[in-house]
Formats: structure tokens, sequence, C-alpha cells
């Protein structure tokens, strides 16, 4: 979403941005590889860190997007 924000208002999208946006996806992939790690060593008989960082990521993201959105001028509701 970040290269659609940066093509939206023709700037450069190849920058130290773009690497530190890819940057921080690895890092999330990762976070979600710990605390699947967590899991198998915890042997709760479930998936119940993973499952929660991977929502905490899911909801991080979301805000994400609708800023983004925000930013290129789509309506978003006041409550959200």
């Amino acid at each position: 979403m970040g290269w659609s924000v940066a093509i939206f208002f023709k700037k450069n999208a190849a920058s130290k941005k773009a690497l530190k946006g890819l940057l921080k996806k690895a890092a999330m992939l990762l976070v979600v590889v710990v605390a699947n790690q967590l899991d198998v060593v915890a042997r709760s008989g479930g998936h119940f860190m993973r499952n929660a960082m991977i929502f905490f990521l899911i909801g991080m993201e979301g805000i994400s997007f609708i800023e983004n959105l925000g930013h290129m001028g789509v309506r978003v509701p006041k409550q959200i």
C-alpha cells in the first residue's frame, strides 16, 4: 500500500522508505515464526501465541491500510 501512495503522489517509490517497509514485513514474519516456536516449546496443544500475534499484526496493518486510503483522498468514516 505504501508504494500505491508513493505512485499516487508521484513520489520516488524506490527509496529508503520502501526498504524500511520491506524490512518491517520481514520482521513481522520472523515474529510470527518466533511465536509459533513458543507454542511448540510451551506444548499447550494449541497455537494461541501464533494466532494472537497474527491477529495483532492484521489489526496493525488494517489501521495502516485505512490511513493510507485517507491520505489518497478516499473518504473514511470518522469513527475509524
